[in-house]
Formats: structure tokens, C-alpha cells, sequence
């Protein structure tokens, strides 16, 4: 006989998991009723052993996603780079949960635009010139239709419908076959602020089995988003910190507890470069009087504007600080003494220009200091001879003193 038995076999939800086929038998007699039924219980206990396989295999796949974000977690304590933060969370995705590509894109601070900002399997500079989406594009993908545990997945056709621009630029590479298989999908997981404000996406891509994630795998997914979104938060409430507590919260300027930090720094590059370092100290003449009769909302103005006269006038790298009161400092890196000499006149004619407009009625009296970078620098020693010179100019109605 030519005949073939073709027996499928299905998961206990109902998933076909495969199909057996048995022919040729030995007897060369059509197997009886009995023998059919026997073959059919083989089968349903062959359909059990392979759904406990898989099963197996899937909570093992879920544990090691789970100890891969728990690692990484761990790590994103050590750093607050949020390059750092999210080519960590890439990283985990790829080993955790096995996909070969993961791209991480948030949007621009002065645009719609997602940038590629990190990725494990995947050039971001080449994403970022080839695949360019919109938050509009990424608001489309964003169907409740294809939604599983807060995880976006749609059939191609579906994704290249909302984003007309896509043209194939990075096909899915580990496709599979069969209803279960992975078949050029997209899959995204939004990254959504505490506030419901959302700030990019993770697109996940090329899984390593070749399958359709499963929701345990969607749930992990999930987490490492969350993660990545709880990161990034803390991260910038780092900056922001940082900023606010090095910065003069009048004028925005650099404040002295910075100053000592910056100019070890600078006197580092100048013993490394064996170029001089010099710092400028100057101290407004006239203000006491400016807030005195014209109020302290005045006087806040007066000290703004002319910490942006030295901004202006000094170099990008050049680091304008306000240490107090009327007081200000700048650390001017690869700058001589005569150089420092020509950025206090620059200062001074800027300043006369301006109390001629009436928009800065106060003077100034400056110190120079030039740091020995030979050794360790005391920033404190250093800013005392500045600021010695400084009030020798004030004593003596210079407007400029250089210290010794």
C-alpha cells in the first residue's frame, strides 16, 4: 500500500505544533481501528512531552532575560552617561532576551525627530541617516490593535502602511516560517516619562530562534523599557543637579564651589601642555551705590549683564565664574600674562561702551595671577594673589594691578 497516516499534534491552547507522519508499514496490512487510536494517544503524549519541552525552554529563556536586567540594573548604578545607560539596556536586550538587533531612538530636543541614540547588531550614524522617523510615524505604530503587555507588534505590511517613508532600509534578517515565526516584524516598546510624555522608542529585531516573542518575552521586554525610561530620568535629575549645584543661581555662571575643581583641571592641561595658566579677579566698583538707590531687582540686572559682558569676551573654553557678591573670576587656560593683560582691556572697553548706554553704571577693578603648573596648583593661594592685586588696583585707583 501507498498510503501515508498524517496525525497532527497540538499545544494545549490549541497551537499546532507539528504533524507526524508514519507510512510503509512492516506488516504490510492498513493498520486496524486499535492501531489508529494507539497511534493517536502516542501522539497526544508526544504533543505533551514537546509543550513541556517548550515550556521549558521558554520559562528558561524568561529567567535569563530577568538575571540579564537584574545585571543591568546593577550596572546603571556606576554611571549616569545616558549613552551609557541606554547602550547598556541594548546590551541586555540582545543577551537577555535574544534579539540580534536592538536600536534605542528618542526624540530631538528641537524637532520630532527620533534620533538614534544606541544599539547592539546595528550602526546608529547609519540608522540615523537611513531610517529616519518622526514622532508622528511612531504615534501610528502605536496600535491598542497589536499591543501585549505594553509592547507593540505589527506584521510588515501593517508597519509600512503608517510609516509610507520606510522603504526595506533594514529587513529583518532571522525570519522563520510557519504561524509562529518571526517573518520581518516590528516590534517597538515606547519609552513614556513619569509625566505620560513620551520620549523615543526601542525597536527589538531579528530574534535568535527565529520565533515570534512569546508574552513572557514581551513582559521582560517591558522591564528593560522601564528601566531604560527610569534611567534616563535619574540621569538628567543627575545633570540637573549638577548644574544647579555648580552654578550661581543669579546669573548661571560658574560658582566658587566649582572653581576649585575647574582649575585644577586647567592646571593639569597646562603641566601636560607646558603652556601657561593665568587667572583674572576682578571686583565692581559703584555697585554698593547701584543697589543702594536704585533697589536690589537692579542690581541682580547689573551683575547678569555683566557676567554676560565676560562671557562675551573671553574665549568658548575660557571659565567665567561668580564668586560671591560682585566678585568674579576667570580661568584663562594657554594664556600668558600679556594675553591676560589684553582680555582686561577688552573687558574694560566693552564695560566703558556700556556705561555710556547707562546699561552697566558701575566700574571694575582686576587682578592677574599666573599659576606655576609645574607642580600641584592651590587654587586657593592662587586666587589670593589675584584677588591681593585686584584690591591694590581698587587702593590705588588703577584699574589694573598684575600681582607678582
Amino acid at each position: 500500500m501507498e498510503d501515508e497516516i498524517f496525525v497532527p499534534f497540538h499545544h494545549a491552547d490549541g497551537t499546532l505544533l507539528g504533524i507526524l507522519n508514519v507510512g510503509s508499514p512492516t506488516s504490510g496490512i492498513r493498520p486496524s481501528d486499535e492501531d489508529l487510536e494507539v497511534l493517536t494517544l502516542v501522539v497526544r503524549h508526544a504533543a505533551r512531552a514537546v509543550q513541556r519541552a517548550q515550556d521549558a525552554a521558554n520559562d528558561a529563556a524568561h529567567r535569563r532575560g530577568l538575571e540579564e536586567l537584574l545585571r543591568v540594573s546593577s550596572k546603571l548604578s556606576e554611571t549616569v552617561s545616558p549613552s551609557a545607560v541606554l547602550q547598556a539596556i541594548c546590551s541586555g536586550i540582545s543577551q537577555g532576551l535574544g534579539f540580534e538587533r536592538v536600536l534605542v531612538q528618542l526624540r530631538a530636543e528641537d524637532s520630532d525627530l527620533l534620533v538614534s541614540a544606541a544599539g547592539v547588531g546595528i550602526e546608529t550614524d547609519d540608522v540615523s541617516t537611513r531610517f529616519v522617523l518622526h514622532d508622528a510615524d511612531l504615534e501610528r505604530l502605536l496600535d491598542p490593535a497589536f499591543e501585549t503587555q505594553g509592547c507593540y507588534l505589527l506584521p510588515l505590511e501593517q508597519a509600512k502602511r503608517r510609516v509610507p517613508s520606510y522603504h526595506d532600509t533594514f529587513p529583518s534578517v532571522a525570519n522563520g516560517r510557519g504561524p509562529a515565526a518571526w517573518d520581518r516584524h516590528w516590534l517597538v516598546v515606547p519609552l513614556v516619562d513619569r509625566t505620560g510624555a513620551r520620549l523615543g522608542a526601542v525597536f527589538a529585531d531579528d530574534p535568535t530562534d527565529r520565533l515570534l516573542p512569546t508574552r513572557e518575552r514581551l513582559q521582560a521586554l517591558r522591564l528593560f523599557a522601564n528601566q531604560a525610561t527610569s534611567a534616563l530620568e535619574s540621569s538628567a535629575q543627575y545633570e540637573t543637579m549638577r548644574y544647579l549645584a555648580d552654578r550661581d543661581p543669579l546669573t548661571k555662571l560658574l560658582n566658587r564651589r566649582a572653581f576649585a575643581r575647574r582649575l585644577e583641571d586647567a592646571a593639569g592641561r597646562a603641566r601636560l601642555s607646558g603652556r601657561p595658566l593665568s587667572l583674572l579677579y576682578c571686583d565692581l566698583d559703584g555697585f554698593k551705590t547701584v543697589n543702594d538707590t536704585r533697589g536690589h531687582a537692579e542690581g541682580d540686572r547689573v551683575l547678569c549683564a555683566f557676567g554676560r559682558l565676560l562671557v562675551a569676551t573671553v574665549r568658548h573654553d575660557d571659565a567665567v565664574f561668580r564668586m560671591g557678591g560682585d566678585e568674579f573670576a576667570l580661568v584663562l587656560e594657554h594664556c600668558s600674562r600679556e594675553r591676560a593683560l589684553e582680555v582686561v582691556e577688552r573687558v574694560v572697553e566693552r564695560l566703558h561702551a556700556e556705561r555710556g548706554t547707562g546699561e552697566l553704571p558701575i566700574g571694575a577693578s582686576f587682578g592677574v595671577a599666573v599659576a606655576d603648573c609645574s607642580g600641584p596648583v592651590d587654587s586657593e593661594a592662587l586666587l589670593r594673589r589675584a584677588d591681593d592685586a585686584m584690591y591694590e588696583a581698587k587702593g590705588s585707583r588703577a584699574v589694573l594691578r598684575v600681582a607678582a
